[in-house]
């Protein structure tokens, strides 16, 4: 596989994570309708089970995002990429054979979808729509640890609610870098936000997790708050690049 790689691979593993976005409501359909050419069979027939358009849309621009990110890194076409899903319930790369050392995670609110690339390094990534209506007070309560729920609880107004999802968005970039998804619980560990501005987790019982987990947070936009979680312990010489996609 290493006559198909490309000079963006090395880029990746010096910065560590791409992120890739894009706006569903900016991709006219002549652009993204030919992508669905790229999907595998049991896409396309999940893509077809999806009743509202937008649904389907957010499906095919998310998925072809994913193909297109991973041909920027190997010379592969977006269609030539199959995947899998392991035990622990994460998609993998499948083929080609042998693939190359990337792992990927998706993510979509409303009309933004996300995908986080990084090499040799497990990633979660969550996207939230801030503007999305939720009773911030009763999901802190039952989701959040006590810690974390007081802090959102202290605040008022807008600051209550973004509080609300910065938390939301780690916790799920966390666990779905893990593989242990939301059934393992959110408040199974601690975000902390600390003075110098850096982000770690710590477990019940005390133990920092930050030597596995890497975590970063960004605003996509002015409502669209994004949260990726890298494992370590190598740290970041720079926050996780971001570039937007758009089909030609």
């Amino acid at each position: 596989m290493s006559e198909f790689l490309r000079p963006e691979l090395r880029e990746l593993g010096r910065d560590g994570c791409h992120v890739w976005y894009t706006n569903l409501e900016q991709i006219p359909d002549e652009r993204l309708n030919p992508c669905r050419s790229w999907l595998a069979p049991d896409e396309i027939a999940k893509l077809d089970r999806f009743a509202a358009e937008r649904d389907r849309r957010l499906y095919l621009a998310t998925h072809a995002m994913l193909r297109a990110a991973l041909s920027s890194y190997a010379d592969i076409s977006p269609a030539g990429w199959s995947f899998s899903t392991r035990p622990d319930g994460k998609p993998a790369i499948a083929g080609p054979r042998p693939p190359p050392p990337l792992s990927f995670n998706l993510s979509h609110s409303q009309a933004m979808g996300v995908c986080a690339v990084a090499r040799g390094r497990e990633v979660g990534v969550d996207v939230e729509d801030t503007r999305r209506p939720v009773d911030v007070a009763v999901l802190a309560e039952r989701f959040f640890t006590p810690r974390e729920a007081a802090d959102v609880l202290a605040r008022s107004g807008p600051a209550r609610c973004r509080r609300f999802f910065e938390y939301w968005t780690l916790k799920e970039a966390v666990l779905k870098a893990s593989g242990e998804g939301l059934v393992a619980g959110l408040s199974g560990f601690t975000i902390e936000f600390q003075p110098d501005g850096a982000i770690a987790t710590t477990s019940p019982a005390g133990k920092r997790l930050a030597d596995r987990w890497l975590l970063h947070q960004t605003a996509l936009n002015d409502h669209c708050l994004l949260a990726v979680a890298l494992e370590g312990p190598a740290p970041l010489d720079a926050p996780p690049r971001l570039r937007a996609w758009m089909p030609r």
